[in-house]
């Protein structure tokens, strides 16, 4: 499971885009606090694969153990 995740991707796109090393996840979130993706890859855990503030309402993480045909959703923490 992935875990450690210390700085958003570099990767362009959004949503979940498949690359050599994994699956960039990223999502426009510009109100949450925390955001999560849970999958297949993960066993569906709510906290074990942050993604990470882009600082302009995007989140997003590459995640290694991830990789095409996986099921996902984001879990996404808000205050409002």
């Amino acid at each position: 499971m992935q875990k450690n995740i210390n700085a958003a991707s570099s990767h362009p796109g959004m949503g979940a885009q498949p690359g050599s090393k994994g699956v960039t996840f990223r999502v426009w979130a510009p109100n949450a606090e925390n955001v999560y993706v849970l999958g297949t890859f993960n066993g569906w855990s709510a906290t074990s694969t942050p993604l990470i503030s882009e600082q302009n309402g995007y989140w997003s993480a590459d995640v290694a153990d991830a990789k095409p045909g996986d099921e996902y959703k984001y879990l996404i923490h808000c205050s409002k």
